[in-house]
């Protein structure tokens, strides 16, 4: 009895999973950028608020190398690209941290 509840857990989690883009390449990806959470909800909020390899990698460009899937998240939420990040370093900021990148974002700064 104990092993189909564990295996009916398993098939829900698979296909939440699925159902919100968190597939075998997202995960892979993830991984190989240096994100593999213990908590399988990490990669479903992060895929759900569009962070995903190809954004990591834009900002590890930008000198972004060590941010949490919560600042990841933040600062996609809030539009920041490695485009913005580059047109604020270019501006004399230097390199600011993410926090300080978010709010001359919402702050307008183009």
């Amino acid at each position: 009895m104990a092993i189909r509840g564990a295996l009916a857990l398993i098939r829900v989690l698979l296909v939440r999973l699925r159902d919100h883009g968190v597939d075998g390449d997202y995960i892979a990806g993830m991984k190989e950028a240096g994100y593999a959470p213990a908590n399988p909800e990490e990669l479903v909020a992060a895929r759900d608020h569009g962070v995903d390899p190809t954004y990591i990698r834009s900002l590890k460009e930008a000198g972004y190398e060590r941010l949490s899937l919560v600042e990841l998240r933040r600062a996609r939420d809030h539009g920041v690209t490695r485009a913005f990040i580059q047109r604020v370093k270019a501006r004399g900021y230097g390199t600011p941290s993410i926090d300080e990148v978010i709010r001359l974002r919402d702050r307008g700064l183009d």
